[in-house]
């Protein structure tokens, strides 16, 4: 079963100053669609389609896999999300901010009109607010430059380069052969390890 955060109102307001001025410093690289302003994921199914296309036009075949990361949300661990923070160029005073927000926040197990007690999380962003997000993304950005430093033959478009397209929690991982994306899948796995995100799961090829 999954519970329910409810968040105040005046934690809500704080989360929307401090997502505004986090977008502020910094936004996510063209590998994501979601969770940014001014682009959605349907510009990442355009993407998509137009790499198949490039394909079959050629009569060749375009290899893709499906992952799944919704579960890193509450599992991502808040120390590398600092870290994340500050090697995008996130000061420390708005880092600082982050950690005040999880510090001060506390969940609470509700079953019908049973309260449970107040307990802090330790791990993951508060889901449901509005800073949470943006701050995935950060947590992730490393993923598409440690596919294009590792991957020997990255799917391309023209002269661009199209290791990953991030559908906002979603991915999809572009190949022209079934060995290219197998270590497509294989980088990608030891990077989500590497920045402590859940284990991949596998949705569809």
């Amino acid at each position: 079963m999954r519970g329910i955060r409810l968040l105040s109102r005046l934690s809500t307001w704080f989360g929307q100053v401090l997502d505004q001025r986090l977008r502020g410093e910094w936004t996510a690289g063209p590998q994501q669609f979601g969770f940014k302003a001014h682009v959605g994921c349907l510009e990442a199914v355009v993407v998509l389609l137009a790499l198949i296309y490039s394909r079959t036009r050629c009569s060749q075949r375009l290899f893709v896999v499906w992952v799944d990361l919704r579960t890193a949300f509450p599992s991502l661990d808040r120390a590398i999300l600092v870290h994340s923070l500050l090697r995008q160029g996130i000061s420390w005073g708005y880092c600082r901010l982050v950690l005040a927000a999880f510090d001060l926040t506390v969940s609470m197990p509700i079953v019908g009109h049973l309260l449970g007690r107040p307990f802090a999380e330790r791990m993951g962003v508060r889901e449901g607010a509005v800073e949470s997000p943006h701050m995935f993304n950060a947590y992730i950005e490393g993923i598409r430059s440690r596919l294009e430093a590792q991957h020997p033959r990255i799917c391309r478009m023209f002269e661009l380069a199209v290791p990953i397209l991030l559908y906002a929690d979603d991915a999809a991982l572009p190949a022209d052969s079934a060995e290219d994306l197998a270590l497509s899948v294989a980088i990608f796995e030891s990077s989500a390890m590497n920045i402590d995100c859940s284990s991949p799961s596998q949705k569809r090829s």
